[in-house]
């Protein structure tokens, strides 16, 4: 799927029920990061709360647009979306999730940045 892209990095977010078990199958290319909702057993919530579909795609939108830049230079990496992403789910203290047996749980982030490394530009902001 990515294999025809030309690009220095790409993203690849899914915020869905079990998302996190394509972590290991899409994310071959080391110059794709992977964003995932939830754990590859494990559902996902809907952020009503944000009027969101969900939390990832609202904090994945909120991050890019500018709060997931902690050192304020007008550029967001990948450690830092990386580490904006984790603390904005952990803020949210034990997202209700559901295995695919009924059983409860809590929703976490999947991040898998392949060959992506922390330094790495994923957007500039234009200020």
């Amino acid at each position: 799927m990515f294999a025809g892209l030309r690009s220095r990095l790409s993203i690849i977010a899914l915020d869905a029920c079990f998302s996190g078990g394509f972590a290991r199958d899409v994310v071959t290319n080391p110059r794709i990061m992977g964003l995932f909702s939830s754990d590859e057993d494990l559902t996902s919530a809907v952020a009503g709360k944000f009027q969101a579909g969900g939390y990832l795609s609202h904090f994945l939108r909120t991050g890019l647009h500018g709060e997931a830049d902690e050192n304020s230079d007008g550029i967001i990496t990948a450690g830092e979306l990386h580490s904006y992403l984790w603390r904005r789910f952990a803020a949210e203290q034990n997202i209700g999730a559901r295995s695919m047996d009924g059983e409860r749980n809590y929703q976490r982030l999947v991040v898998e940045r392949g060959g992506v490394k922390v330094d790495d530009m994923v957007i500039a902001l234009g200020r």
